[in-house]
């Protein structure tokens, strides 16, 4: 038996505009859908212990039909939501603006982010906050938003996270809180979290810890100074632990201030987390590289080590002619020209050259974005097709908006004195490796090579820290309250459930040591990934050692 409730709201003809079914043979009076859904539109029959649907209240989330374990309600129809205000936010070009000014722009007003945050439906069991992996509470945040209450939304952030005003401006969020928003697994405009985050952290003033003394039985030291090492020291120093911070280079931040452009992550966004943390206590020796022997050495001196020396061994792909000395590393080429573009200098020798950057995820789209500033011609390569590419939609259309030229089915096979030897690739299947397709060799003129194909785990510390990268098992048991979310359903966004749980796992991995009292986290942990998955994994290893170390001084 079909029970059917059909929505008239919002339709001026007075035709249904939404039809949602219960399958009355089918239900079971659960309630999951009962309990999930965000506008009251479903109820509950005692007397027939079945569910039933108000017409006028239904907006067409889906959640109901996703959460449904036994496939008995189903939604027919366009979700009902108001547009997106991220849509009036413009990408502004090169010549709008200097080079080393940021090219993406925030929500100006408080009205357009109050505006955006309304669109939230405040769900009961929201996806987003699984899809991120920090899990922050985003729908007490866009509560907070919506009643103009910044501060107190960036105090519902820091329960989470310290490092919103460069998680939204790095974070690919179609992957994470906005590809696991209800509106979005709907098929429709998922709310501009990103932008909302963005405008709250920008738009108002760190909140630090209580004031706590540190404990001279709680000393941990941290190797690296990235978002994982952040986010870590933020929760230790709020635990009143004693923190030291190890960093090869001569400024804090690793990846977000050498590897990430001007115009993309400023830097002083970094480094004001970084005042923060030393002011709070945090010591900070820069220009301190730690071998093995030291590591050993730290791990029996202090109450933990938490390594967040992030990924550092470039890929080299077997391309002949990789000895020439016109091939250098991603890394390299934007740490140098990032100085120069701070600096205003201008780099003669990149002007009118062609630069072949090997690679198209986001890495590359910053060498070939950072080229184009300096007056060369770049080319990015990338043997995948293009609907298989690892990187983000916007990162890609502001690149190719700027001139930087991708050829997607490419790769380069030959590395000669002014040129290289592109061929092309057929690739059909996303779990299997492209294939090179014989007699289509092509030579193209290439002053420089910059090769941004990813980086490996180095192997420095040797059993002290993992040798190969940390995966998530996809055969794992999930948990039964993710199940229950919906997340998991085949609906316009399925791949976000087992990407959203894979991270999950990658987490959890890091609350427990590596070796002894050595925890293991970020890219050096799982290899290269992003910077909310860096900082979320830092701050659980971070409580588990104030857990543990707590536990150790009661007993």
């Amino acid at each position: 038996m079909t029970i059917t409730f059909s929505s008239r709201s919002n339709n001026p003809l007075g035709q249904p505009s939404r039809v949602v079914e219960v399958l009355a043979d089918r239900c079971a009076g659960c309630q999951e859908c009962y309990v999930r859904c965000p506008t009251g539109a479903i109820g509950f029959d005692e007397t027939n212990w079945i569910v039933t649907a108000n017409n006028e209240l239904c907006v067409g989330c889906y959640q109901c039909e996703r959460t449904c374990p036994f496939s008995a309600i189903f939604v027919h129809g366009e979700p009902e939501t108001t547009p997106s205000h991220r849509h009036e936010i413009a990408h502004v070009s090169i010549p709008a603006v200097q080079p080393w000014e940021e090219t993406r722009l925030g929500f100006a007003t408080l009205d357009d982010v109050m505006a955006e945050a309304a669109r939230c439906l405040e769900c009961p069991d929201p996806t987003c906050v699984r899809g991120c992996p920090a899990h922050n509470n985003i729908p007490a945040l866009m509560h907070a938003v919506v009643e103009g209450n910044i501060d107190q939304a960036r105090s519902i952030f820091e329960d989470t996270t310290h490092l919103g005003s460069i998680c939204s401006r790095v974070c690919n969020q179609g992957a994470q809180c906005e590809g696991a928003c209800s509106w979005r697994l709907a098929g429709a405009e998922p709310v501009a979290i990103g932008l909302v985050e963005r405008y709250v952290f920008d738009n108002s003033e760190i909140h630090t810890p209580p004031s706590v003394t540190s404990s001279a039985t709680r000393s941990v030291a941290i190797v690296g100074s990235g978002p994982a090492a952040m986010a870590a020291s933020w929760e230790l120093v709020g635990g009143g632990a004693s923190v030291t911070v190890y960093e090869a280079n001569s400024e804090p931040g690793g990846l977000l201030n050498h590897g990430i452009p001007e115009f993309t992550l400023p830097v002083a966004k970094v480094m004001e987390q970084w005042r923060t943390l030393q002011e709070l206590g945090v010591n900070l020796r820069l220009l301190h590289r730690v071998d093995a022997t030291e590591l050993e050495a730290l791990a029996r001196d202090n109450t933990a080590v938490i390594l967040a020396h992030g990924a550092g061994s470039p890929i080299k792909p077997p391309i002949e002619g990789m000895e020439t000395g016109r091939v250098s590393d991603a890394m390299d080429f934007l740490a140098a020209t990032g100085e120069a573009l701070l600096e205003a200098k201008e780099l003669p020798e990149l002007k009118d050259k062609t630069i072949l950057v090997v690679g198209a995820g986001n890495t590359a789209m910053d060498v070939g974005r950072m080229a184009i500033r300096f007056g060369a011609k770049p080319i990015c390569v990338e043997w995948v097709a293009e609907r298989f590419g690892k990187v983000r939609s916007d990162e890609l259309a502001e690149a190719r908006a700027e001139g930087v030229e991708v050829r997607f089915l490419h790769t380069a096979s030959k590395i000669d004195h002014q040129t290289v030897t592109l061929v092309r690739t057929k690739h059909e299947d996303a779990t299997k490796l492209p294939v090179v397709i014989a007699g289509t060799e092509e030579k193209i003129k290439a002053d420089y090579v910059v090769l941004a194909l990813g980086y490996r785990l180095t192997k420095e510390f040797g059993d002290l820290a993992p040798q190969n990268p940390l995966r998530a098992d996809p055969a794992s048991f999930v948990d039964r309250t993710w199940l229950g979310s919906g997340i998991f359903h085949e609906s316009r966004n399925p791949a976000i459930g087992p990407l959203s749980w894979s991270r999950e796992q990658t987490t959890n991995a890091a609350r427990e040591p590596f070796a002894r009292n050595i925890y293991v986290v970020g890219d050096a942990l799982i290899g290269p990934s992003t910077v909310v998955e860096a900082m979320a994994q830092g701050r659980e290893a971070a409580r588990s050692v104030l857990r543990h170390a707590l536990d150790r001084v009661m007993v």
